[in-house]
């Protein structure tokens, strides 16, 4: 499966747990859009907590091993696609979406 034997190095799951539960996940992996460069843009694929475990720091938490590991893995980058939606409901900061230059 593409948690145990991932496509590349840096296709990463993280699981975020509160006492032996698991509740909130993301997903990363280099940028496989055509505006992305592989090399230097990872790409948040999914992130989710559990709603009944907000406002606890969980995706705070996650956010924060996402953003650390694409930086451990050489990643210049780290950009949001149709999941930014969903940052915004739960960030506990102001979250600016930019939306790319698409090709029409």
């Amino acid at each position: 499966t593409a948690i145990s034997a991932p496509p590349t190095p840096t296709h990463r799951v993280f699981v975020a747990l509160s006492k032996s539960d698991v509740v909130g996940f993301a997903a990363t992996a280099p940028g496989a859009d055509e505006d992305l460069d592989p090399e230097a843009d990872a790409e948040l694929l999914a992130l989710h907590v559990d709603p009944t475990a907000l406002r606890q720091g969980h995706g705070s938490r996650l956010m924060h091993a996402v953003a650390d590991h694409a930086r451990d893995d050489g990643f210049a980058r780290l950009v949001m696609g149709s999941v930014s939606t969903q940052v915004t409901h739960h960030a506990l900061c102001p979250v600016v979406i930019v939306p790319g230059n698409r090709a029409g």
